[in-house]
């Protein structure tokens, strides 16, 4: 309930900020997978092999170029290393900070994808071209805490 009240008032003060109506989008992922058991008992689960989950988010986005987003989940993985319903909730100056609650940049996002509670910078080595992420976070006990950095695009 915090976390959602924290939200609102970013939400709010990015819009009585901005002296305009943000810009809001809806946005939905839906990882549906139905398995099967030798067993007979099938289910039906609303993530995927690799830990997507299916998620519902609502992005703002002022004149001032800054964004607040928020995203639920469908359903919450059983013994997987994020309990909280809420998988996004940041604040973000595009191509520049970002946050909140987020994925961390590490590799393409396929093989280690958990969000963490995270302060990111992105910055571009111009000389070289090369783009680069850097991120402190701390998610909590027994979870991602340190520094975590990539170079070059996760595409």
């Amino acid at each position: 309930m915090k976390k959602t009240s924290l939200l609102l008032a970013l939400a709010g003060a990015a819009t009585a900020a901005s002296a305009q109506v943000p810009d809001a989008s809806i946005k939905l992922n839906i990882y549906a997978n139905y398995f099967s058991q030798q067993t007979g008992r099938t289910t039906i689960r609303l993530y995927d092999t690799l830990g997507h989950v299916s998620t519902v988010g609502l992005r703002l986005r002022t004149d001032l170029g800054f964004q607040v987003y928020a995203a639920q989940k469908f359903q919450i993985i059983p013994h997987g290393g994020d309990p909280d319903q809420l998988d996004e909730y940041y604040v973000e100056s595009p191509g520049n900070w970002v946050v909140g609650k987020q994925y961390l940049p590490f590799g393409a996002g396929s093989l280690f994808h958990e969000s963490a509670l995270a302060v990111r910078s992105d910055i571009s080595i111009t000389s070289l071209e090369l783009p680069v992420s850097v991120a402190a976070c701390d998610a909590g006990p027994g979870r991602q805490l340190g520094v975590v950095a990539r170079v070059g695009d996760h595409i």
